[in-house]
Protein backbone atom coordinates (compact mmCIF):
# COMPACT_ATOMS: atom_id res chain seq x y z
CA UNK A 1 0.00 0.00 0.00
CA UNK A 2 1.27 3.47 -0.87
CA UNK A 3 0.78 6.21 1.70
CA UNK A 4 1.55 9.87 1.04
CA UNK A 5 1.97 12.68 3.50
CA UNK A 6 -0.26 15.23 1.78
CA UNK A 7 0.92 18.80 1.41
CA UNK A 8 3.80 18.85 3.83
CA UNK A 9 2.27 17.11 6.67
CA UNK A 10 -0.50 18.52 8.84
CA UNK A 11 -4.27 18.74 8.33
CA UNK A 12 -4.79 20.64 11.54
CA UNK A 13 -2.98 21.45 14.74
CA UNK A 14 -0.63 18.57 15.48
CA UNK A 15 -2.60 16.13 13.28
CA UNK A 16 -0.68 14.62 10.36
CA UNK A 17 -2.58 14.04 7.11
CA UNK A 18 -2.01 10.88 5.02
CA UNK A 19 -3.50 9.63 1.77
CA UNK A 20 -3.78 6.00 0.64
CA UNK A 21 -3.88 4.84 -2.97
CA UNK A 22 -7.39 4.15 -4.27
CA UNK A 23 -8.69 0.69 -5.10
CA UNK A 24 -8.19 -0.51 -8.66
CA UNK A 25 -11.05 -0.03 -11.13
CA UNK A 26 -12.35 -3.07 -13.04
CA UNK A 27 -12.78 -2.90 -16.82
CA UNK A 28 -16.37 -3.88 -17.64
CA UNK A 29 -16.68 -3.47 -21.37
CA UNK A 30 -14.59 -2.82 -24.46
CA UNK A 31 -16.58 -2.98 -27.68
CA UNK A 32 -16.87 -1.16 -31.02
CA UNK A 33 -19.01 1.97 -30.95
CA UNK A 34 -21.40 3.14 -33.65
CA UNK A 35 -19.17 6.17 -34.28
CA UNK A 36 -16.23 3.97 -35.28
CA UNK A 37 -14.24 4.10 -32.03
CA UNK A 38 -14.22 1.67 -29.12
CA UNK A 39 -16.35 2.10 -25.97
CA UNK A 40 -14.39 1.42 -22.78
CA UNK A 41 -16.22 1.36 -19.44
CA UNK A 42 -15.12 0.35 -15.95
CA UNK A 43 -16.45 0.06 -12.40
CA UNK A 44 -14.90 1.51 -9.27
CA UNK A 45 -14.98 0.29 -5.70
CA UNK A 46 -17.74 2.28 -3.97
CA UNK A 47 -15.75 2.25 -0.71
CA UNK A 48 -12.73 3.92 -2.37
CA UNK A 49 -12.31 7.56 -3.36
CA UNK A 50 -11.40 8.33 -6.99
CA UNK A 51 -10.79 11.92 -8.11
CA UNK A 52 -9.86 10.97 -11.66
CA UNK A 53 -8.89 8.05 -13.86
CA UNK A 54 -5.90 7.46 -16.08
CA UNK A 55 -6.44 5.35 -19.18
CA UNK A 56 -3.21 4.23 -20.86
CA UNK A 57 -3.13 2.25 -24.06
CA UNK A 58 0.01 0.85 -25.60
CA UNK A 59 0.16 -0.35 -29.21
CA UNK A 60 1.77 -3.78 -29.18
CA UNK A 61 3.89 -3.58 -32.36
CA UNK A 62 5.28 -0.03 -31.87
CA UNK A 63 5.05 0.30 -28.05
CA UNK A 64 3.50 3.76 -28.64
CA UNK A 65 1.82 4.90 -25.40
CA UNK A 66 -1.16 7.23 -25.15
CA UNK A 67 -2.74 8.44 -21.92
CA UNK A 68 -6.03 10.16 -21.16
CA UNK A 69 -6.83 11.63 -17.73
CA UNK A 70 -10.60 11.92 -17.17
CA UNK A 71 -13.12 12.19 -14.34
CA UNK A 72 -15.86 9.86 -15.68
CA UNK A 73 -15.86 6.04 -15.77
CA UNK A 74 -16.01 5.64 -19.56
CA UNK A 75 -14.03 6.69 -22.60
CA UNK A 76 -14.40 6.29 -26.37
CA UNK A 77 -11.02 5.35 -27.85
CA UNK A 78 -11.08 6.75 -31.38
CA UNK A 79 -7.49 6.53 -32.55
CA UNK A 80 -6.80 2.78 -32.54
CA UNK A 81 -5.02 1.40 -35.62
CA UNK A 82 -6.83 -1.42 -37.50
CA UNK A 83 -5.12 -4.78 -37.03
CA UNK A 84 -2.95 -3.60 -34.12
CA UNK A 85 -3.05 -5.08 -30.62
CA UNK A 86 -3.32 -2.82 -27.58
CA UNK A 87 -2.67 -3.28 -23.89
CA UNK A 88 -5.23 -1.07 -22.13
CA UNK A 89 -4.71 -0.08 -18.49
CA UNK A 90 -7.13 1.83 -16.28
CA UNK A 91 -5.94 3.44 -13.02
CA UNK A 92 -7.92 5.27 -10.34
CA UNK A 93 -6.30 8.48 -9.04
CA UNK A 94 -6.87 10.01 -5.61
CA UNK A 95 -4.74 12.82 -4.13
CA UNK A 96 -2.22 12.23 -6.97
CA UNK A 97 -1.77 8.58 -5.97
CA UNK A 98 -2.42 5.94 -8.64
CA UNK A 99 -4.10 2.61 -7.93
CA UNK A 100 -2.78 -0.61 -9.34
CA UNK A 101 -3.99 -0.89 -12.94
CA UNK A 102 -6.62 -3.18 -14.34
CA UNK A 103 -5.24 -4.36 -17.70
CA UNK A 104 -6.90 -5.76 -20.79
CA UNK A 105 -5.48 -6.78 -24.18
CA UNK A 106 -7.50 -6.13 -27.34
CA UNK A 107 -6.67 -6.62 -31.01
CA UNK A 108 -8.54 -4.24 -33.29
CA UNK A 109 -10.02 -6.07 -36.31
CA UNK A 110 -8.15 -5.30 -39.53
CA UNK A 111 -9.68 -3.24 -42.34
CA UNK A 112 -11.50 -5.21 -45.03
CA UNK A 113 -9.98 -5.98 -48.42
CA UNK A 114 -11.84 -4.38 -51.33
CA UNK A 115 -12.46 -4.71 -55.05
CA UNK A 116 -13.06 -8.47 -55.16
CA UNK A 117 -13.63 -9.56 -58.75
CA UNK A 118 -13.45 -12.63 -60.97
CA UNK A 119 -10.87 -12.05 -63.71
CA UNK A 120 -11.06 -15.45 -65.41
CA UNK A 121 -13.61 -18.24 -65.23
CA UNK A 122 -14.30 -21.58 -66.88
CA UNK A 123 -16.92 -24.23 -66.13
CA UNK A 124 -14.81 -25.72 -63.29
CA UNK A 125 -12.51 -22.96 -62.01
CA UNK A 126 -12.16 -19.21 -61.49
CA UNK A 127 -9.38 -16.77 -60.71
CA UNK A 128 -10.22 -13.97 -58.31
CA UNK A 129 -8.30 -10.80 -57.42
CA UNK A 130 -8.79 -8.11 -54.78
CA UNK A 131 -7.12 -5.02 -53.39
CA UNK A 132 -5.24 -5.25 -50.12
CA UNK A 133 -6.36 -2.60 -47.63
CA UNK A 134 -4.13 0.34 -46.83
CA UNK A 135 -3.85 1.67 -43.31
CA UNK A 136 -4.23 -1.70 -41.59
CA UNK A 137 -1.99 -4.41 -40.18
CA UNK A 138 -2.61 -7.93 -41.45
CA UNK A 139 -0.70 -11.15 -42.05
CA UNK A 140 -2.60 -12.91 -44.81
CA UNK A 141 -5.98 -13.47 -46.41
CA UNK A 142 -8.46 -16.29 -45.97
CA UNK A 143 -10.46 -17.22 -49.09
CA UNK A 144 -13.70 -19.18 -48.87
CA UNK A 145 -16.55 -19.97 -51.26
CA UNK A 146 -19.93 -21.68 -51.31
CA UNK A 147 -22.66 -22.54 -53.79
CA UNK A 148 -25.36 -19.83 -53.63
CA UNK A 149 -28.00 -20.97 -51.13
CA UNK A 150 -25.66 -23.35 -49.29
CA UNK A 151 -24.85 -22.91 -45.59
CA UNK A 152 -21.48 -24.65 -45.88
CA UNK A 153 -18.35 -22.63 -46.77
CA UNK A 154 -15.35 -24.31 -48.37
CA UNK A 155 -12.06 -22.89 -47.17
CA UNK A 156 -9.20 -22.30 -49.60
CA UNK A 157 -6.82 -21.67 -46.72
CA UNK A 158 -4.49 -18.77 -46.15
CA UNK A 159 -3.16 -16.75 -49.08
CA UNK A 160 -0.26 -14.25 -48.96
CA UNK A 161 -1.08 -12.59 -52.30
CA UNK A 162 -4.08 -10.65 -53.64
CA UNK A 163 -5.21 -13.35 -56.05
CA UNK A 164 -6.34 -16.95 -55.86
CA UNK A 165 -7.45 -19.73 -58.20
CA UNK A 166 -10.45 -21.79 -57.11
CA UNK A 167 -10.61 -25.21 -58.80
CA UNK A 168 -12.97 -28.20 -58.97
CA UNK A 169 -16.17 -26.17 -59.19
CA UNK A 170 -19.40 -27.87 -60.28
CA UNK A 171 -20.33 -26.82 -63.84
CA UNK A 172 -23.50 -24.71 -64.00
CA UNK A 173 -23.45 -23.84 -60.26
CA UNK A 174 -23.39 -20.23 -58.98
CA UNK A 175 -20.89 -19.43 -56.22
CA UNK A 176 -20.45 -16.79 -53.54
CA UNK A 177 -16.84 -15.91 -52.65
CA UNK A 178 -15.44 -14.05 -49.62
CA UNK A 179 -11.94 -12.83 -48.89
CA UNK A 180 -11.13 -12.07 -45.27
CA UNK A 181 -8.05 -10.41 -43.89
CA UNK A 182 -6.42 -11.97 -40.84
CA UNK A 183 -4.19 -10.52 -38.15
CA UNK A 184 -2.07 -13.37 -36.77
CA UNK A 185 -1.74 -12.27 -33.15
CA UNK A 186 -5.50 -12.29 -32.63
CA UNK A 187 -7.05 -14.66 -35.12
CA UNK A 188 -9.56 -11.90 -35.90
CA UNK A 189 -10.91 -11.55 -39.41
CA UNK A 190 -12.30 -8.59 -41.30
CA UNK A 191 -15.14 -9.80 -43.53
Amino acid sequence: MKVANKGGGYCGIDSPCFSKEPSSPVIELLQPSESGGWNLTWKSDVTSRQDQYSVMYIRNDTRFLQEKIISRNWLVLEDLYPGAGYEIKVYAISFNLFSEPHSYFQTIPPTKPSGLQVVKASSTNMIIVWTAPSGSLYDHFNVRYQPVGSAFWRQMGFVNTTSCEINDLVPGERYSVQVNQRQQQSGKFAI
